[in-house]
């Protein structure tokens, strides 16, 4: 009796391991076909795709180089002309600064002509004193030193020497200005460029004539023009 209780027992045991061993079995086996871990799917899918978009975007390089080599020639081209022609054309960033600081300094140089000119209108009737500039009397150079001084240009009152000051003007190729200096013969006893005035148009000056005159305006003297010099204006 006892050895039939044991063998019944054992077969229960059996039978029971076999189902744990069936079941671990199913366990493991749904386990292995069950979705996998979101996240992993996640990251593995994004790999994926990012693989093969940087797959499609290599090939799409590749591919436009090996087909269309010209397109990057021209492109490359494109550029070098690009940049010639920017730095070559007179419409750069450098030339157009340099107009806008020309159209600074002609403004600039016309209010400072302006002045030169406004103020010795403003002497008129002051009588001519030998070696004066002013501010009651003056002669020639010292009128043309005076006016001149207004716009921070020092010059000696000396005919002379003002005759080297700025740039010479031909007026038989380019018209004369206001501003400009004439010189004419002059003084006493005369000599050349030894009287000076300040042109105020292409016909008119203004000058301090000599003793016994005072400052006054006048027509200029176009046959007796020896010298004109532009101080202002280029």
């Amino acid at each position: 009796m006892p050895s039939a209780i044991a063998a019944s027992a054992n077969a229960t045991d059996i039978s029971a391991l076999a189902g744990a061993t069936n079941a671990s079995a199913t366990g493991t086996a749904s386990a292995s076909s069950s979705p996998p871990n979101p996240s992993a799917t996640t990251f593995d899918g994004q790999l994926r795709r990012a693989s093969q978009a940087t797959a499609r975007t290599t090939v799409s390089l590749d591919e436009m180089v090996q087909t269309s080599p010209t397109a990057v020639v021209r492109s490359t081209v494109g550029l070098g002309a690009m940049t010639d022609v920017v730095s070559t054309s007179p419409i750069t960033r450098s030339t157009w600064t340099g107009k806008v600081g020309a159209t600074v300094n002609a403004t600039s140089s016309s209010a400072q002509i302006a002045a030169v000119t406004g103020f010795a209108l403003q002497q008129q009737g002051k009588p001519y004193v030998f070696a004066t500039s002013g501010p009651d009397t003056f002669d020639c150079s010292g009128l043309v030193t005076a006016a001149y001084r207004k716009v921070g240009v020092e010059m000696p009152a000396y005919t002379f020497t003002q005759a080297t000051y700025g740039r010479a003007v031909d007026p038989s190729t380019e018209a004369i200005k206001p501003g400009d200096l004439i010189f004419v013969r002059g003084g006493r006893p005369a000599k050349d460029l030894g009287h000076v005035g300040i042109a105020l148009s292409a016909t008119e000056w203004i000058q301090a004539p000599h003793t016994g005159d005072v400052v006054r305006v006048g027509p200029l003297p176009l046959d007796r023009v020896q010298v004109v010099r532009r101080i202002i204006g280029g």
